[in-house]
């Protein structure tokens, strides 16, 4: 059984390979975007990521801490 990222899914790049446990999916990052929050006074990061089906999806990084790198 995999480990989930946790913390590490700060430092996901592009090229990397996820898996979502949950639904079995996997996708690869083709995307990192960083926003300054302002109104909390931190950076968000969200990931552009394409699934093995082609679909996109942009999630934030908090969204796959529970995923598993392959």
């Amino acid at each position: 059984m995999a480990e989930y990222l946790g913390d590490e899914a700060q430092n996901l790049k592009p090229g990397d390979r996820l898996r979502d446990p949950q639904a079995g999916k996997y996708y690869l990052v083709y995307g990192v975007r960083v926003y300054d929050d302002y109104d909390n006074g931190m950076l968000d990061t969200y990931y552009d990521l394409v699934s093995e089906d082609g679909k996109r999806i942009v999630l934030q990084a908090l969204a796959v801490s529970r995923w598993e790198r392959v």
